[in-house]
C-alpha cells in the first residue's frame, strides 16, 4: 500500500476513533508521530528501488525512519542512509540468483543504486496485511496524545500548563510525558522507556491519570480485555514502573481488585506535558 493511501486510512481513523477533523498541518504533525511509533514497533516502512533495469521494495532501518520524524516529507540522498548499504545488498542477492555466468565462469558485476536517488516519505509503503493489527494498536496506543473517548483529555492538558502551582509540592508525584521520568521531593527517577512510544510510558500515563483523580487505576485501563489473561509483558512493564518508583522512594501498591491504588506517599499527582 502507498503511503499517500495509508495516511488517509490513519486520517479516517483520526475522524473516526478520535470525534476530532485533522487538517493538512496537523496530519504532517501526526506523521512524525506515526513514523516514530513504526520504527519503534514490529511494523515496517518499505521503498520501493530503482537498480539497473528492475525495482525492489527493501526494508526501511528504524534509524533511518527517525530521520523523518522531526520533517516527515522531507527529502534525502539516498547515499546519505543506511538504507543505501541495505538496499544495495538486497540487489546484489537478487542478481546473483538470476544472473547466468558467461562461458567463462564470470558473473556481469552487479549495478549500484544510483547515490543521487531521492528518499522521502512519500516513497514509504507498507504491507496491506499489516493495516488491521496497527489500526488497532493505534487505537490502543495512541501515539498521537489525542483527547480520548472519555473527554480527559482537556483535563490533562489544562493541568499541565503551569506545574510550578500544584498544590504541595513536597508531597506531588509528578510523571513528565516528554522524558518519561517520575518525580518526587526534587528527585528525577530515571525514565521509564528510552523510547516516548513504548508501552511503558502509556502505562505509566495511565497509572497517573487515575491517581491524580484519587482513584485507583483499573486494570482495563492498562490491557485490552481484563477476562483474559494479562500478557506477561504487560506484568514486566509494571514491574519495571514499580521499581523505578521505589527507587526515589514511592511505593505502588501491588495490584487487588483488578485495579492498581495510589502510593500512600504521595498526596497528589501531576502529568506534565511539554510536547
Amino acid at each position: 500500500m502507498k503511503y499517500s493511501e495509508f495516511r488517509d486510512v490513519v486520517k479516517k481513523l483520526i475522524n473516526g476513533h478520535y470525534k476530532m477533523k485533522a487538517s493538512e498541518s496537523e496530519m504532517i504533525d501526526f506523521e512524525s508521530k506515526l513514523i516514530d511509533y513504526i520504527a519503534d514497533s514490529n511494523y515496517k516502512f518499505y521503498v520501493r528501488v530503482p537498480c539497473g533495469d528492475w525495482t525492489e521494495d527493501v526494508k526501511m532501518t528504524s534509524q533511518d525512519l527517525l530521520r523523518f520524524v522531526r520533517k516527515p516529507r522531507a527529502v534525502v540522498k539516498i547515499e546519505k542512509l543506511l538504507f543505501y548499504n541495505d538496499a544495495n545488498k538486497t540487489f546484489s542477492n537478487i542478481y546473483y540468483d538470476v544472473r547466468e555466468p558467461d562461458e567463462f565462469g564470470n558473473y556481469p558485476e552487479c549495478p549500484e543504486i544510483p547515490k543521487e536517488f531521492l528518499i522521502s516519505s512519500k516513497l514509504f509503503r507498507i504491507r496491506k496485511n499489516d493495516l488491521p493489527d496497527l489500526l488497532e494498536e493505534i487505537k490502543y496506543d495512541d501515539p498521537f496524545d489525542l483527547k480520548d473517548k472519555e473527554g480527559m483529555g482537556k483535563e490533562r492538558n489544562d493541568s499541565a500548563i503551569k506545574p510550578q502551582e500544584t498544590k504541595s509540592i513536597e508531597k506531588t508525584l509528578s510523571y513528565d510525558k516528554t522524558t518519561g521520568k517520575f518525580r518526587f521531593r526534587g528527585t528525577d527517577s530515571k525514565a521509564v522507556s528510552k523510547t516516548s512510544r513504548a508501552r511503558k510510558r502509556k502505562i505509566a500515563e495511565q497509572l497517573m491519570e487515575c491517581w491524580q483523580k484519587g482513584k485507583p487505576c483499573l486494570l482495563n485501563k492498562i490491557v485490552k480485555d481484563p477476562t483474559k489473561k494479562t500478557p506477561q509483558g504487560v506484568h514486566d512493564d509494571i514491574s519495571d514502573i514499580r521499581n523505578i518508583l521505589k527507587e526515589i522512594y514511592v511505593n505502588m501498591p501491588q495490584c487487588a481488585e483488578d485495579a492498581y491504588s495510589p502510593p500512600s506517599e504521595a498526596k497528589h499527582f501531576y502529568i506534565i506535558n511539554k510536547s
